[in-house]
């Protein structure tokens, strides 16, 4: 998080562990979230405090941790409703790095009295579509209202509202974890009439009824935009619709879905099966066998970094199968003596031996035999030149698999080159050797490649 004045203004920093990922040993931090406030004609301030009180209640101690800053400011002016209670950091938007310190920014934002100058507005965009959360809340639809980008990224642009008063809200979408728990309800709120409102580019979760015309309309959706999940809702418009349980479980649901990204890919298409970012950096992977993984801040300066613990066990990236691909990652050594692998084309295993006896091993471990040192195709093909660097140092991998060919590159030199006999698709995975062979990974990206 940011120091001084923002450390000042924070709202909610829960104490406990985040809820887990179903990975034995991976490392949970709270969901970190950036709450904007700003505008005219709503209660933001006390609004705010019911939504951190209830996404305190709903996600539970320790799942959450929130910066508030207002972006309403002088010259353009600030509410008269309202005294203005949270400072204006709006410059905040503009630091290029806002993904590495929030896995979520929640919008509660009305266009009166914000000006954003374009540094700021292209860092809030940029945020969300390199991978970051969005939660927009109610007047969100109405701020940057007339900017197409930014309406694009919501997915629709406030028209107009009938008088406050009780509406029926439907649930649109069968099943989305935005929706757990949520059935239909009524609550007393304006109806946000929405337009620019494109039905082709979202999973719209719940509808309501518009008084005036009785004509279904959407409520709540989710969508992306880039690399990023977008979720809007309509509604919001006063404590009534804050204290309401379904829109409390809603909200709460919706912080934890968009602060998990899914499957992203990076900028020359590969898929990024763990880099470190957000709070659940290991979404997607499944332990097998005994041991497990931790994600760890690595002291040498080398980010967040998968550390293994006891073993013969297989972290494998259970989300997806490859059939023809580039692995990429890189792995550090702390001794020569420390075993591990990376495993290829396997089939979703029982235990860590599926890997092992129906894929192929590429193996780490410098003091290794002739058949079994980094490099080689694990007791199929030895490597033709040593090109590890020494033990302390990252080595990076580049192992391509085509057909029945399998070439492994070691730190820019080809150092092996094999062709197989056992099936053409399958997982990745990463081993734990054993208690005493600490060998750490970073950076874990596959191309798939067209046949």
């Amino acid at each position: 998080m940011l120091a001084g004045t923002i450390a000042a203004t924070r709202s909610l920093v829960l104490a406990a562990a985040a809820a887990p990922s179903g990975v034995e040993g991976a490392a949970e931090r709270p969901l970190r979230a950036l709450l904007l406030l700003g505008g005219e004609y709503h209660a933001f301030e006390a609004n705010a405090d019911l939504l951190v009180r209830s996404l305190e209640r709903e996600l539970g101690a320790g799942a959450l941790a929130i910066d508030r800053i207002r972006i309403d400011r002088r010259p353009e002016g600030q509410p008269t409703a309202e005294p203005a209670r949270t400072p204006n950091r709006q410059e905040l938007l503009a630091d290029r790095s806002l993904r590495e310190k929030y896995d979520l920014v929640i919008a509660y934002t009305q266009d009166a009295h914000v000006a954003l100058t374009p540094d700021e507005r292209d860092g809030w965009l940029a945020f969300v579509r390199g991978g970051g959360g969005f939660v927009g809340i109610h007047c969100a639809s109405d701020t940057l209202k007339s900017d197409p980008e930014y309406v694009a990224m919501v997915g629709g642009r406030f028209a107009g509202h009938p008088p406050e008063q009780k509406l029926r809200i439907e649930r649109t979408e069968g099943d989305h974890p935005v929706l757990e728990e949520i059935a239909d309800f009524e609550v007393e709120d304006e109806f946000y009439l929405l337009e620019e409102c494109r039905l082709d580019d979202k999973s719209v979760l719940l509808s309501g009824r518009n008084p005036a015309d009785g004509k279904l309309r959407p409520a709540a959706w989710t969508k992306r935009y880039g690399d990023g999940r977008v979720f809007y809702t309509a509604l919001g418009h006063g404590p009534a619709t804050f204290v309401h349980a379904s829109f409390r479980r809603l909200i709460a649901n919706a912080v934890r879905w968009v602060a998990t990204p899914g499957e992203r890919r990076d900028g020359s298409g590969a898929w990024i099966l763990f880099d470190g970012a957000g709070a659940r950096p290991l979404e997607g992977w499944t332990m097998t066998g005994p041991g497990s993984f931790t994600v760890e801040e690595d002291p040498g300066g080398g980010g967040r970094v998968l550390v293994p613990h006891g073993g013969m066990g297989l972290l494998w990236y259970s989300r997806r199968a490859f059939r023809d691909f580039v692995l990429e990652l890189e792995f550090r050594l702390d001794e020569p003596t420390d075993n591990s692998g990376v495993y290829v084309r396997f089939p979703p295993p029982f235990n860590p031996w599926s890997a092992v006896d129906q894929g192929y091993e590429i193996q780490i471990c410098d003091a290794g035999g002739e058949m079994s040192c980094t490099g080689s195709v694990y007791s199929f093909a030895p490597p033709t030149v040593k090109a590890w660097r020494p033990a302390g140092e990252w080595n990076r991998y580049r192992i391509t698999v085509q057909g029945q060919r399998y070439v492994v590159e070691l730190n820019g030199t080809r150092v092996c080159d094999y062709t197989g006999s056992r099936a053409r698709a399958g997982h990745v995975g990463l081993q734990n050797h054993d208690d005493e062979s600490m060998v750490r990974f970073r950076n874990v990206r596959v191309t798939e490649l067209a046949e």
